[in-house]
């Protein structure tokens, strides 16, 4: 079988942005880029045959994303195939940047498979802050679906987006710990697991130097 995985940064991180999260001054990109990129984002998508597809950051009518449905843009691609879909952002209304706040934000982690799936959860990770903090910053969570194989066992795919912009290694490793236990537990049981995602981290033998990808790296104290 065949996947591709991406995050498509609710079409809003183009070359072009300033995000500044990422040290930047922009919160969204112009209302023309925005189609621009979900046009680029759909035109790859169409032309791409995959069995499964893991995206992130996929919007419904953000304000960030010009109130558009990409759930329902995105999907309608791919008519034949099964659409999940688990919230990681959903909140009335995000008052940062101060001067021009993002506003409401609805998103998440999005799968279309060529396949019936059995059964499919979303599976939370910890709270990345405390009270009212955590009101305003995303349920980082992973989607867990289950396609029955002939041999009896099954095909187990994980969709994960981990955190970011979070220095907090206990955080981190206890995401990872959460995901690759339930990774193992389905191997143990016979089965076959394919996980994908955004994980916010590199490799442990990967080290980048420097500016990669435009974005600093700083290594891990």
């Amino acid at each position: 079988i065949t996947l591709l995985n991406w995050n498509i940064g609710y079409a809003g991180l183009g070359k072009d942005m300033d995000f500044f999260y990422d040290g930047g001054k922009g919160v969204r990109p112009t209302k023309e880029q925005n189609r621009r990129y979900l046009d680029g984002i759909k035109k790859y998508l169409g032309e791409t045959e995959a069995d499964i597809y893991l995206l992130q950051e996929v919007d419904i009518r953000s304000k960030r994303s010009y109130r558009i449905n990409q759930v329902e843009e995105v999907s309608e691609l791919k008519p034949g195939h099964r659409l999940l879909f688990a919230y990681n952002y959903k909140v009335p209304f995000v008052p940062v940047p101060v001067t021009e706040p993002m506003g409401g934000v609805k998103g998440g982690l999005m799968m279309l498979s060529r396949f019936q799936p059995s059964f499919a959860e979303r599976i939370a990770y910890p709270l990345i802050a405390s009270w009212p903090e955590r009101l305003f910053l995303l349920d980082r969570c992973f989607i867990l679906a289950r396609y029955p194989l002939e041999n009896g066992k099954e095909l187990v795919v994980m969709n994960t987006h981990n955190s970011a912009y979070v220095y907090d290694t206990t955080l981190r490793n206890q995401e990872f710990n959460i995901i690759r236990k339930a990774m193992l537990d389905e191997y143990a049981k016979g089965n076959n697991v394919i996980v994908g995602g955004d994980w916010n981290a590199n490799p442990p033998s990967f080290q980048p130097s420097g500016d990669f990808s435009g974005h600093k790296f700083e290594e891990a104290k």
